[in-house]
């Protein structure tokens, strides 16, 4: 990939309670110490849209994943691939994607997140790949516009769940 391709990528970075908006754009995941959370005082516009997941686990239906309460999660009940999708009722333009991660223990896993204007949107936003572990943000900042956000657990070695995703 060419730097000026890598400068205009987005943001990617996996932080301990929130993310960084000058975090420098990298093909590998970075792990940073808690700081500000990207575009903060904005909506999140994801909040009491309707989801839908590929499966979920009894009382953890994928609304969860979008009521606004981090102690709260959607879970699939089931190990990767799962995928979790929002519609946000028309298209909108979207600057960061925030996913609170809820999975047990620590381990490696691989996440791509797609939006688009149909179900099963097409448009990769990201891929992110590195070690996780529960309640990290994951976080990506660009300039998109879409209805359709679907985030798609590729590989884990635990049951796929959010505990919130944030839309802003």
């Amino acid at each position: 990939m060419s730097r000026r391709a890598l400068i205009a990528s987005v943001v990617i970075a996996i932080v301990l309670g929130a993310c960084s908006p000058d975090v420098t754009a990298t093909p590998e995941v970075t792990l940073e110490e808690p700081v500000a959370e990207c575009f903060p005082g904005s909506p999140n516009l994801a909040v009491g849209k309707e989801a839908t997941a590929s499966m979920s686990a009894e009382e953890k239906p994928p609304s969860l994943a979008v009521d606004g309460d981090i102690t709260t999660s959607w879970r699939s009940a089931a190990l990767p691939e799962q995928w979790i999708e929002i519609d946000l009722g028309a298209p909108v333009r979207v600057r960061c994607v925030r996913l609170r991660i809820e999975q047990v223990g620590t381990g490696a896993t691989i996440h791509r997140v797609n939006g688009g204007a149909h179900v099963d949107p097409g448009r990769e936003l990201a891929s992110l790949e590195g070690v996780t572990t529960n309640g990290w943000w994951l976080e990506i900042e660009g300039d998109w516009e879409f209805q359709f956000l679907r985030v798609t657990t590729l590989d884990g070695e635990s049951s796929v769940g959010w505990k919130e995703i944030q839309v802003r």
